[in-house]
């Protein structure tokens, strides 16, 4: 908040991020593990939509975007 960011867009932030069921500290482990949440998000939030809600974040590759809209 000291800097600038809407308070909404806070709330909607994810810490720690990636799974927690993957507990290595390696680099190539964080990385899996934040790639593994986003494809999470990406399968449950994919085609949802919803008229009074705050929106939800698309994780949509290139060849889904076009589609979605």
């Amino acid at each position: 908040r000291e800097r600038g960011f809407d308070a909404s867009l806070l709330q909607r932030m994810r810490c720690p991020m990636g799974l927690t069921e993957v507990k290595g500290k390696l680099p190539i482990e964080i990385a899996v593990s934040i790639a593994a949440e986003i494809i999470a998000t990406y399968n449950v939030s994919f085609g949802q939509h919803t008229a009074n809600a705050e929106p939800i974040a698309r994780l949509l590759p290139a060849s889904r975007r076009s589609q979605s809209q």
